[in-house]
């Protein structure tokens, strides 16, 4: 009998919004299969789950003052299926003006805008802010089963001028990955594999 071995990419997806000085959490949580056929026989095939989690510690003032908030809402993303994968994330401000009134941390010590952020990104993280596959954060090693990606981000300042500019807004926090193997069921080679397996999703 004619051996077939097939592979399917599909992406698994968490998403979160943390509700700054509102109280507001939300984690919503989409799953997805990977399926691989290994098998002799036609029609068969095993499932391994794709699955991630944004662990998240977010502690905002109670109170928002004039001045300098400054919170924890350190961020990470864990591989919670059975097969290694590639992890992307994306943040985002609800509000536009309370973006550029704030700077975030990868570290918990320095600050940066949202722009320079980019450029100070924890090691092993990279943004991508052109093309397809912009505009995310890329996490460029492989995430084993039960592991996590080191923290993207730490904490966030925000600084209000007056009383009339504080309220309350959210930060999105947008996760997915995709498995390690390509469309035949072999591993992403060469010096950029994470890029090559986000570039066949996405052209899929």
């Amino acid at each position: 009998m004619k051996k077939i071995k097939k592979s399917v990419m599909i992406p698994v997806v968490a998403a979160l919004a943390a509700g700054v000085f509102a109280g507001a959490r939300y984690l919503p949580e989409i799953t997805t299969a990977y399926f691989t056929d290994n098998d002799q026989a036609e029609n068969e095939f095993t499932v391994g789950e794709n699955e991630i989690e944004i662990v998240e510690t977010f502690t905002p003032p109670e109170q928002p003052v004039v001045g300098d908030n400054t919170f924890t809402k350190s961020v990470e993303i864990k591989n919670t299926g059975d097969v290694p994968c590639y992890i992307r994330a994306f943040i985002e401000f609800s509000d536009n003006d309370v973006r550029g009134e704030s700077k975030v941390s990868p570290d918990g010590t320095n600050y940066y805008t949202m722009a320079e952020f980019n450029n100070h990104l924890p090691s092993g993280w990279v943004y991508v802010d052109s093309g397809a596959m912009a505009p995310y954060y890329y996490y460029t090693g492989v995430v084993e089963v039960n592991a996590s990606t080191p923290k993207l981000l730490q904490s966030v300042k925000t600084t209000f001028a007056k009383e009339s500019d504080i309220e309350p807004y959210e930060i999105y926090v947008y996760a997915e990955s995709v498995q390690t193997l390509d469309k035949d069921g072999k591993e992403f080679t060469g010096t950029d594999p994470w890029r090559k397996a986000w570039t066949e999703y996405l052209g899929s």
